[in-house]
């Protein structure tokens, strides 16, 4: 079943699915409603709905130009409609409260992503910013009325959907863990009842709608994995009603604004609005596009990043995509390597239309598929065709670097057109030791006299051409079903889980 669900989710993007995970949620609370089962007029949300939209639209727009800065749709509808769940639909047409809260949030909200920024990259969770701001200002607070039992099976669904689609369970556990743990404090030391308190707090606070849908943002999320459970339990600790700062008492918002300053403190803190120098078609349907950062930046060869690229009707899988940067840390230019399938996307199609000097929009460098520490590490380096990029990138340091590793290249492609990077891959062979093994798996698309493998990459071609496998840590970089049937191939080999490290992106389209 999780295969089905796995394999369903990998065709939308990360934040499509957040908006059908939001419009979901506020659907099945307009369904409670009309049967009366939670206390909200039905069309009392519909009109939060669509007023917290057309505010937020309209001052997106606003702010993008006087800031001059590119803007994108996705962005302003999730944020709307996570104020939608987090504001009470109005009692009535002339519920003022609810049209100055309402209206502020939003504005405040759009206002954070341009205005509370630092190197063009906002610190703050836009939603969670705008109601604390509202709150300290006007004295108006958001009542989170998603967070009830009649609302859990929704959010519950929805919140389980988006954390597996983006893998980031280590974030959302260790946060309800550490929350909790914490809210459980004042039971433990009165002597109630511990079973009902948990159930208690799980039905009754939005505990799991902010773990999946408002600590998930990955602009204000670390970057590896460990820093991400660091992110979660601390924000846990101040999730605890009881927790406070003088006079100030903790809300979730509050919690999740503090949590934020830890992730900018530990996070990338780069956006960078690049300038395509270059595209070279190294394979078949597949270009290397070189932009140019205008600055030095840090990042790790094998991460990868976000990269936005706005044009007009966008399709299901939006402005937003995550690739790895194929380019080294060494090098003065951004590598981008792309694959492009029949029919390509919206954003594929505008990609391959880019001019000279175009620009393109990176951000929130991320990912701990990277090299280890342990230069002494015999590695192993799995590719299916595109996947191969990561490796271009650590290939790539190495050599500039002179770093001596012991390291074997297997890349699978259908056929010798289709092999990228391969320059890259015969200079680190020459000038440092790596071994590169080509296999090809369409009979037909296998030259006169080819020397390497041919076939699928598999447990015995392994074996065959690394007899040392159980002593090497393996990489593996590719298509989803690609990556999942190696794995379990290296299981069934006797190679333990813990030298497996899979490549992996959140918004994998």
């Amino acid at each position: 079943m999780f295969t089905f669900i796995d394999d369903q989710l990998n065709k939308i993007t990360m934040y499509r699915l957040t908006l059908y995970a939001l419009t979901f949620i506020l659907g099945g609370g307009f369904v409670l409603s009309l049967f009366g089962i939670i206390p909200y007029n039905p069309f009392a949300i519909l009109f939060s709905v669509a007023f917290l939209i057309a505010v937020s639209a309209s001052a997106n727009w606003i702010f993008s130009k006087a800031f001059n800065a590119p803007t994108n749709i996705e962005s302003f509808y999730i944020t709307a409609l996570i104020l939608a769940a987090l504001i009470s639909p109005p009692t009535s047409t002339t519920d003022w409260s609810y049209y100055a809260l309402a209206f502020w949030a939003a504005v405040w909200a759009m206002a954070s992503k341009y205005m509370f920024a630092i190197g063009r990259k906002h610190i703050f969770n836009p939603a969670a910013f705008a109601v604390v701001l509202v709150a300290f200002v006007l004295g108006l607070y958001a009542s989170w009325w998603i967070g009830t039992p009649e609302m859990l099976p929704f959010v519950a669904i929805a919140g389980f959907l988006l954390v597996r689609k983006i893998h980031r369970a280590d974030l959302a556990i260790s946060f309800i863990v550490i929350a909790l743990l914490a809210m459980l404090v004042p039971v433990v030391v009165s002597g109630g009842n511990i079973f009902t308190s948990l159930l208690r707090v799980i039905e009754n606070t939005p505990i799991i709608f902010f773990a999946c849908i408002m600590m998930t943002e990955p602009l204000t999320t670390p970057p590896t994995r460990n820093l991400r459970i660091l992110y979660g339990a601390v924000t846990g600790m101040l999730f605890a009603p009881w927790v406070h700062f003088g006079n100030v008492y903790s809300t979730p918002e509050l919690a999740l604004l503090a949590g934020n300053l830890v992730s900018y403190s530990v996070g990338s803190k780069v956006k960078l609005f690049l300038k395509l120098k270059k595209v070279e078609m190294i394979a078949a349907d597949t270009g290397d596009y070189a932009f140019d950062t205008g600055k030095k930046f840090s990042f790790k060869a094998g991460q990868y990043i976000e990269w936005t690229l706005p044009h007009e009707d966008p399709d299901d899988r939006g402005v937003r995509r995550y690739f790895t940067i194929a380019s080294s840390p060494t090098e003065k230019e951004l590598h981008l390597g792309v694959k492009f399938y029949d029919p390509p996307s919206t954003f594929k199609i505008k990609l391959m239309n880019m001019m000279q000097n175009e620009q393109i929009v990176a951000s929130q460098v991320s990912g701990d598929f990277i090299l280890p520490d342990n230069k002494d590490k015999k590695l192993v380096f799995i590719a299916g065709g595109i996947g191969v990029t990561p490796f271009r990138s650590m290939i790539k340091y190495l050599t500039d670097m002179n770093d001596r590793r012991s390291v074997v290249l297997i890349y699978g492609n259908r056929t010798a057109a289709d092999i990228a990077y391969k320059e890259i891959f015969d200079e680190a062979e020459q000038k440092i030791g790596i071994r590169t093994v080509y296999a090809l798996s369409d009979p037909i698309g296998i030259p006169e006299g080819w020397v390497g493998e041919r076939g699928n990459i598999d447990a015995q071609m392994i074996e065959r051409n690394i007899p040392d496998f159980k002593q090497r840590e393996f990489y593996l970089s590719g298509p989803r079903g690609m990556v999942v049937g190696i794995n379990k191939a290296l299981q069934n080999l006797g190679v333990e889980t813990k030298n497996i490290k899979t490549d992996y992106f959140p918004g994998f389209a």
